[in-house]
């Protein structure tokens, strides 16, 4: 018996369960190369950095982390030597920029910025 040509415990019709086979069409869960591209499922990766200067603000142009060029983007920011999650207002503009503001200055380099999209 192939996997995933056959279904447990379906209902035969007459009262039990028991195998019963798919259709054609249950069978095709994952998208194709093609509808991949044209959707942007192939598109997502991740980009993260600590590198930045001193201040309240912290941009990254989509030219940088070269991510999806719309607002469809996850951010998340992290002080570089702890790891903690920090929660600064976070903004991604519709051409991909990111802006992440905190409301006092952080010094250069202490602020991981991880964006997945």
């Amino acid at each position: 018996m192939r996997h995933g040509a056959y279904r447990p415990f379906a209902s035969s019709g007459a009262g039990s369960l028991g195998w019963r086979r798919n259709p054609e069409s249950a069978r095709r869960l994952a998208p194709t190369a093609k509808a991949a591209r044209e959707t942007g499922l192939g598109a997502a990766g991740y980009y993260s950095s600590a590198t930045h200067g001193a201040g309240a603000t912290i941009s990254i142009t989509q030219a940088t982390h070269g991510l999806r060029s719309s607002r469809g983007l996850v951010v998340q920011a992290q002080v570089e030597s702890t790891g903690a999650v920090v929660l600064p207002d976070i903004s991604v503009n519709a051409s991909g920029d990111v802006t992440v503001t905190f409301g006092a200055s952080q010094s250069a380099n202490t602020i991981r910025v991880t964006i997945i999209g």
